[in-house]
């Protein structure tokens, strides 16, 4: 874990806290338009986002940052399945005004998740973060250590980078 706070101390945190910052305020809008729109579920998944990411930015921890980056990579998965879904199989021209903009909407909440998600693994990969004190036995080459953090969740748990 101090490797990990030391990548929380780097210069990545405060580097993109600004960006976080902004994406979670585009949550609050994306989350009011839902609420415009009669479209409660989305507007409570935009507003857990934003508070997530509020969270994250101002208290970075490993719990924080790993709230952060599951709710933003399941609530980007999620919007991304609606609106691939909804492009494909209605006529958006036959739409409501108000159900265009909840699928505008959607289509923000699904950009800002992966944004949001993106920049947090940027900042959990940060080099200050990569360090083989602890690297399994598995994970050394010919008998070259493996640069790289082999247990960044999000790229495969157990599979080194190389």
């Amino acid at each position: 874990m101090d490797e990990f706070d030391e990548s929380l101390d780097s210069i990545e945190v405060p580097k993109h806290s600004t960006t976080l910052s902004g994406l979670s305020v585009v949550c609050i809008v994306a989350a009011f338009t839902h609420i415009y729109t009669g479209n409660s579920s989305n507007a409570i998944g935009s507003i857990i986002i934003a508070i997530c990411t509020g969270f994250f930015v101002l208290n970075p921890t490993f719990f924080s940052i790993t709230l952060a980056m599951s709710s933003s990579l399941m609530y980007f998965i999620i919007t991304s399945l609606i609106v691939i879904v909804t492009f494909t199989t209605v006529n958006i021209l036959d739409m409501r005004d108000k159900t265009v903009l909840d699928l505008w909407a959607i289509s923000l909440d699904a950009i800002t998740a992966g944004g949001i998600f993106s920049i947090i693994n940027h900042i959990w990969n940060s080099p200050s973060h990569k360090c083989n004190l602890f690297v399994p036995h598995w994970a050394i080459l010919d008998g070259k250590d493996v640069s790289g953090n082999v247990w960044t969740p999000f790229n495969g748990i157990g599979r080194p980078i190389v």
